[in-house]
């Protein structure tokens, strides 16, 4: 699945936006020291810092905090992808086992078929190699239990059919349209949390650099 591959890349890209901000508060920060220390706070507009001194220390704390609740709202698709990719399987298996019936039926009617000859043989007295070296009686006992299972394996014949049917129906009338109904849901759910994600993301950052904004006009230096 190509979108699999591209949410792989995605997830850990969007995870590197909360560290580029970790990152950048702490460049800033020894950028204005470093500057202040070469400078010695002397000359025009030696005072101008963003976010170090105890003025714009609450600056500092809104890089912080940015980077702190910074959410990564691919993860929550990720998730649904995988939810997606583990349901479809989950079906896929239910319809082979469905599948199924018919060959577990096919190869019990064969064993019956084997048991018969086998049973026939030894009411007959004939040769079998299971019982080559049983006296009469033993060969009767053994062929009155071969009896018993063939009348076992008929009867999971006829189950194997019952149960093929039910699976049939419940297939057709709950499993597949309840996978449909919980797949929309699902992907309804996921985009909802990505959105609120976004929107508490956006909200955070729009906090931080317009409190940044309203610091740099106070300057009056034009940019």
């Amino acid at each position: 699945m190509e979108f699999k591959k591209t949410l792989k890349q995605i997830v850990p890209i969007k995870e590197q936006e909360r560290l580029y901000y970790i990152s950048f508060s702490s460049f800033l920060e020894r950028y204005e020291e470093g500057r202040g220390q070469g400078s010695g706070e002397v000359g025009a507009l030696a005072h101008v810092r963003l976010i170090t001194g105890d003025r714009n220390a609450a600056l500092k704390d809104k890089l912080a905090l940015v980077a702190q609740q910074h959410a990564n709202p691919f993860v929550h698709i990720n998730h649904w992808v995988k939810g997606e990719v583990w349901c479809l399987e989950a079906l896929d298996e239910a319809v082979k086992q469905k599948d199924a019936c018919e060959s577990r039926k096919k190869d019990t009617e064969k064993e019956i078929v084997s048991l018969t000859d086998t049973i026939n043989k030894l009411h007959a007295n004939k040769f079998t190699f299971g019982a080559m070296f049983k006296s009469e009686a033993g060969k009767k006992e053994d062929a009155i239990q071969k009896e018993t299972v063939r009348s076992e394996l008929q009867k999971d014949v006829a189950l194997y059919d019952t149960l093929k049917k039910y699976l049939t129906i419940y297939l057709a009338t709950v499993a597949i349209p309840n996978y449909k109904k919980q797949r929309i849901e699902a992907y309804v759910r996921a985009m909802g949390r990505m959105a609120d994600a976004e929107v508490r993301n956006a909200e955070n950052t729009y906090d931080c650099w317009n409190n940044f904004q309203k610091t740099i006009l106070s300057y009056n230096i034009k940019y």
